[in-house]
């Protein structure tokens, strides 16, 4: 199962964290991490942006 991880680039720490939840998907060979510049933890005024990534992500999956 393919596991998309991502933070917005204003939540500092946290999207350093990243690399962290990959390392223990240790089942997971199709693990990505995406950063959404701009935004915080709610993606408030980086919806469209968001929902873009994912809508992205789902279709090159699936």
């Amino acid at each position: 199962m393919p596991i998309l991880a991502f933070s917005g680039s204003n939540e500092y720490p946290t999207y350093l964290k990243l690399d962290i939840v990959k390392s223990k998907s240790l089942n997971c060979p199709d693990f990505e991490t995406k950063i959404i510049e701009g935004s915080e933890h709610t993606y408030k005024k980086c919806e469209e942006i968001t929902a873009n990534v994912i809508l992205e992500w789902i279709k090159n999956k699936f």
